[in-house]
């Protein structure tokens, strides 16, 4: 198969690569802190020139209010307030994926994941592998024979191919499609998900490999045993919601076709211009070497 698409999860990536090197933050000569821009852009850098994607895009969370946050005021409320450091450190980014000719993608009341899977079931098809690339769990329901996971380690610069037998390893399921449900039982403290009170992952597990999905238990309600059937009854509602929740929208018009994700050559003056403006060196010279620029094989049509 010999196209790639790098779908690149903006936030989750910015976010990492700031907390990298909290311990020893990259402050420029202005006193600016260039560690999530340092970090977002070399690991860009380093995943165009080892995997050669024919696509690439990054997909980036707004300021309004997601779909999720207006159906459930309480969603991510337990999350600290985002650090001013990437705040200030966002629009650089923007600025040299707009140098580099990536795409990128926001749409206000859409969070990045529901832009992400809507892109993957509307625009990319079997003749073409999509990688995700993001930490996010939540992504997990999305992986098919042609969609992966492409999981940054922690504590390391490696990253994890996940795939579909690894999902179903890894939340004990028969499908992708289940974590979903897995989400919806468990709770997602991340997001604030409150799940449903007393069950766990081992119970989810069993659960969902017995009946399917939610919605089969509570149509087989009667064969719980009684402690649990009263919890379900108890919290039907909520887990009504905390199915809408999970589920990633896949149904956005994002109005663009795979071709406007094209990798295209860089726009190397005006990348120098912000780089050096950051007094980012390193990266620099990494992006106006021609050597190292030449081994990236699909940016020298």
């Amino acid at each position: 198969m010999d196209n790639t698409f790098f779908i690149i999860d903006g936030h989750a990536l910015t976010y990492r690569s700031f907390f990298a090197f909290k311990d020893n933050p990259r402050i420029n000569s202005k006193g600016f802190n260039t560690s999530a821009i340092y970090g977002f852009i070399n690991i860009l850098y380093n995943v165009i020139a080892k995997e050669s994607p024919t696509h690439i895009c990054v997909v980036f969370d707004t300021k309004e209010p997601s779909w999720r946050k207006k159906i459930f005021t309480e969603y991510k409320a337990n999350r600290p307030k985002q650090p001013q450091e990437i705040t200030d450190s966002l629009p650089h980014i923007k600025d040299i994926l707009d140098a580099l000719n990536i795409r990128r993608i926001e749409i206000p009341g859409y969070e990045a994941d529901d832009v992400i899977g809507s892109i993957c079931s509307n625009i990319c098809s079997p003749k073409i592998n999509t990688y995700i690339m993001t930490p996010d769990k939540d992504y997990d329901q999305l992986v098919n024979d042609n969609v992966f996971i492409y999981k940054p380690q922690r504590h390391s610069f490696g990253y994890e191919i996940i795939t579909t037998s690894k999902v179903k390893n890894k939340w004990g399921i028969d499908t992708p499609k289940q974590v979903i449900e897995m989400l919806a039982l468990i709770g997602d403290s991340s997001d604030n998900i409150p799940g449903i009170p007393g069950v766990g992952e081992k119970t989810a597990s069993k659960l969902l490999l017995q009946y399917n999905s939610i919605d089969n238990i509570y149509k087989n309600i009667d064969s719980l045993p009684e402690k649990l059937k009263r919890t379900f009854l108890d919290n039907k509602e909520q887990a009504l919601l905390c199915i809408n929740l999970a589920t990633i929208n896949c149904n956005i018009d994002v109005n663009m076709k795979l071709d406007d994700f094209k990798i295209q050559r860089f726009n190397i003056p005006k990348i120098e211009e912000i780089l050096r403006d950051l007094e980012i060196k390193t990266l620099l010279t990494k992006f106006t070497n021609m050597n190292i620029h030449s081994e990236i094989q699909n940016l020298t049509f």
